[in-house]
């Protein structure tokens, strides 16, 4: 059984309106990835222009509140009431990506898409498909969009995701799009020669940074236990040691269901230095500096995803503290 994306063309453009559609006095504090206090709309919507993952905002000037969110809130009714909320959306969210047809859009890869299927493996049905809602079969022209489709894919039960490719159009046998345009970018499997980084095991390779990972449900933290599920896969818990391992991070991290991911560091190897587990010291940091990070008191690091993907300096056990975590070979 098959599984088909079907994609729509994102211009990057930015601009917001309010949203008419959802009552006034309603809003949603609970579920913001960040609240800003401010007077001003036009800094309440920078903020939210300027954040990755924000697709609207709620604003009340007379308490001098901002509460960016991912989610758009038009076919939903936001749980709170109160006098002087707004609710405003940003055009690019909504302009060429609608939330109906099931549509969802990843803002950093400016793609719109939904998921479809399983079904069966034909393509001319496949792509009747997608242009029924106005779309197209999925292009996978980055490592990128590739790795953001894995982890979109990573739970469904179907082992196949069908995709723009062929080497039909070409005279000479390149594989291009439909389009004829040429496919910039290719990920046919190769042969693990190591064999330090199998798929059979549920790990995954990105070749741009040699990084071997797989990345768990959440669990209540607890650095030990996370160290023993990794040692028991034949890894580590995972490092960040400079800013491209950071940003990849932050773009397969994107979407997990607790707003916490713990990592290596600590700071009670060495007396007020950061190093990883083996001692090593840490050279690149990336800590929540309007929050006091760190502050010393705490011995570990979490990413904390709503703010940006900021470290915070967190304690090694806390039950009631979900965090997701990665292994890495």
């Amino acid at each position: 059984m098959i599984l088909i994306f079907g994609l729509k063309t994102v211009e990057p453009r930015a601009f917001f309106f309010q949203n008419n559609l959802l009552n006034e006095s309603r809003f949603d504090s609970k579920n913001a990835i960040l609240d800003i206090h401010t007077k001003s709309l036009a800094l309440c919507s920078s903020a939210c222009l300027l954040n990755d993952r924000c697709s609207s905002f709620f604003f009340n000037a007379n308490r001098t509140k901002c509460l960016l969110h991912a989610f758009l809130y038009l076919n939903l009714t936001a749980p709170e009431t109160g006098p002087g909320w707004r609710h405003y959306v940003i055009e690019d969210r909504i302009r060429r990506c609608p939330p109906w047809d099931d549509f969802i859009y990843h803002k950093p890869l400016h793609l719109c898409y939904n998921i479809n299927g399983p079904i069966r493996t034909d393509f001319d049905v496949l792509k009747l498909k997608c242009r029924s809602f106005g779309a197209e079969l999925i292009r996978v022209d980055s490592e990128e969009k590739q790795q953001y489709i894995v982890q979109a894919t990573s739970n469904l039960s179907t082992g196949h995701v069908c995709m723009q490719g062929t080497d039909n159009i070409d005279a000479n046998g390149a594989w291009t799009f439909d389009d004829g345009t040429v496919m910039p970018f290719l990920n046919w499997k190769q042969l693990n020669r190591s064999g330090r980084c199998t798929t059979g095991d549920g790990f995954i390779h990105y070749r741009d940074l040699d990084f071997c990972y797989k990345i768990y449900d959440a669990l209540p933290t607890d650095f030990n236990q996370f160290n023993e599920v990794c040692r028991n896969a034949s890894s580590e818990l995972f490092r960040v040691d400079t800013e491209q391992k950071q940003k990849y991070v932050e773009l397969i991290s994107e979407n997990l269901s607790v707003p916490q991911l713990c990592m290596q560091g600590t700071d009670t190897i060495i007396h007020n230095k950061w190093t990883f587990d083996d001692g090593t010291p840490m050279t690149y940091f990336k800590w929540n500096k309007e929050w006091g990070q760190p502050n010393g008191n705490e011995g570990h690091v979490g990413i904390y995803i709503p703010y940006n993907f900021t470290w915070m300096d967190i304690v090694g056990i806390k039950p009631d503290w979900l965090c997701a975590f990665i292994c890495e070979k």
